[in-house]
């Protein structure tokens, strides 16, 4: 548990999360983007992190896109390390864990940001 009671909003589109930030800035509220979750839960419990609103990215389907556009890798800003190298549409990082015999195991998550 983090040492701090917090608002949680999930919106469904990129305005929406956009909007939403800017409605609690202006209410003087300390909101936080949320992609992933665990640096939140580990930073918040060290008191690194204080955030009185998290509005959670996942739900919006733009956040979660893994593809390709004409030559260019469209990652998500939601997206774990765990897709990004289950589906090895990034060779680089998938033959990293091949070549090094590493392998995620269940608590191996990371957020990729993307801009």
């Amino acid at each position: 548990m983090l040492p701090y009671n917090f608002d949680y909003y999930k919106p469904r589109t990129i305005n929406e999360a956009i909007d939403l930030y800017q409605v609690l800035k202006s209410q003087e509220r300390k909101p936080l983007y949320y992609g992933g979750g665990t640096e939140v839960l580990t930073l918040g419990r060290l008191n690194y992190v204080y955030t009185d609103a998290i509005i959670d990215l996942k739900g919006i389907p733009e956040c979660n896109v893994f593809e390709f556009q004409h030559q260019d890798l469209i990652i998500g800003s939601t997206l774990s390390l765990r897709v990004i190298v289950e589906n090895k549409l990034f060779p680089l990082l998938s033959s990293y864990f091949s070549s090094h015999n590493k392998k995620l195991q269940t608590n191996d998550f990371m957020t990729v940001n993307s801009k």
